[in-house]
């Protein structure tokens, strides 16, 4: 399942570390926007893992997303 992160420009690269170290995998390696972090994850060790810890740089955090570029 494709969650969608989002934060402030210039902080894609802190976010994706900040769920790495959750033990979250990040499948994309890059924002196809600023301030969007895409990952594929799944979803029960997901809700667990930010249960526990709240990423500091997501302002939100939308599971089952979808991105269409126009």
């Amino acid at each position: 399942m494709t969650w969608l992160f989002t934060c402030r420009h210039t902080c894609e690269a802190t976010l994706r570390t900040e769920l790495a170290r959750l033990g979250l995998p990040i499948a994309r390696s890059h924002s196809p926007l600023a301030g969007l972090v895409l990952a594929d994850l799944d979803e029960p060790a997901t809700a667990e893992a930010l249960a526990r810890w709240d990423p500091a740089f997501a302002l939100q955090v939308l599971p089952a997303a979808q991105l269409e570029l126009t």
